[in-house]
């Protein structure tokens, strides 16, 4: 990324890996290289997860939102599925 830290750019790598990891459902192993290597993302994980550095984040992400009731995105709902046959 132009003009930001080189330090920034890790870290970015880092959650995005965490997240690709999270999202996908993977091993640790098995997170793609290009997100450094996964030992660096799980032992951030473990170390963010502990000092609840997610709680924070998805607590300032609702305290943004303007929804007033819970919402759920669940992958599941993104196609049309079917009635069964009569």
């Amino acid at each position: 990324m132009v003009g930001l830290p080189s330090s920034f750019c890790r870290i970015e790598k880092v959650i995005s890996g965490i997240i690709h990891v999270i999202r996908y459902g993977l091993r640790w192993r098995d997170a793609p290289a290009c997100y450094g290597p996964h030992k660096t993302l799980y032992n951030r994980f473990v170390r963010w997860s502990r000092a609840a550095v997610f709680d924070r984040i998805f607590q300032a992400l609702a305290a943004e939102s303007t929804a007033t009731k819970t919402v759920m995105i669940d992958s599941t709902h993104r196609g049309r599925i079917a009635p069964p046959p009569a």
